[in-house]
């Protein structure tokens, strides 16, 4: 028994190496992944200036992803819309490329719509886009 064991991983092993080798030989590179959506959700102010924007500014401009969207969801909206602070911030995301995109319905809700749009902020309801972005071969990642 424990001589059939041993073929075994020995087996394994041999099939993972070839494995690798002929990626190796290949010398094709992994594909990336290339679109980020970076759902804020947080009404935390350090959420956003210790995560949310130094990694979606970074994102973009070291090219870590070819396309980088900032959805802003629920109470990051009213966050966004109160503070000059951060719309100085999303400014210089715009700047550097980054989409920005914001749910019109929790918009709404906070009646900040008209405060986003005036930022260039896309503002329109994204309950099925954010399906579809889950659903696709995008990253989406939430803070």
């Amino acid at each position: 028994m424990k001589r059939m064991i041993l073929i075994a991983g020995i087996f394994l092993v041999f099939i993972h190496c070839n494995q690798k080798d002929s990626q190796t030989m290949n010398n094709e590179p992994t594909p990336k992944l290339k679109s980020l959506v970076i759902l804020w959700t947080s009404s935390d102010p350090e959420v956003f200036n210790k995560v949310v924007f130094p990694y979606g500014l970074n994102s973009k401009k070291q090219e870590w992803w070819q396309e980088v969207e900032l959805l802003i969801w629920g109470p990051s909206t009213k966050l966004l819309a109160e503070s000059a602070e951060l719309q100085e911030k999303i400014k210089t995301l715009q700047t550097a490329g980054v989409v920005l995109t914001s749910c019109r319905w929790c918009a709404d809700q906070y009646e900040a719509t008209e405060t986003l749009e005036k930022l260039g902020i896309d503002v329109k309801y994204m309950g099925k886009p954010l399906t579809d972005y889950l659903q696709s071969d995008k990253r989406v990642i939430t803070f």
